[in-house]
């Protein structure tokens, strides 16, 4: 899985650098689930706020509302089922 992860995690770094603004919520989103699926609760949430705040900044919607679902299930799996409601409600 990891090696997965690290060579989609290089290409979506590599097209961040052409267009930040299209990219910047993936390469955010995708280290987020790595953190996620490694139990780093801490690192999990900072990178899924980061992908939700770049969605909103760039108008990608439908990418806010994703990230806000994984958001909502990481919080879920680790047992913070207020954090997961206020995710699930944005």
């Amino acid at each position: 899985v990891r090696g997965l992860y690290k060579d989609a995690v290089a290409a979506w770094r590599s097209a961040q650098e052409l267009s930040p603004m299209w990219c910047s919520n993936k390469v955010f989103l995708l280290e987020a689930e790595m953190f996620s699926f490694e139990n780093k609760d801490k690192d999990a949430r900072s990178s899924y706020d980061a992908a939700i705040t770049a969605s909103l900044s760039s108008k990608y919607v439908h990418d806010q509302g994703l990230a806000c679902e994984l958001a909502g299930l990481h919080c879920k799996k680790v047992g913070d089922r207020q954090a997961a409601l206020d995710f699930f409600q944005q």
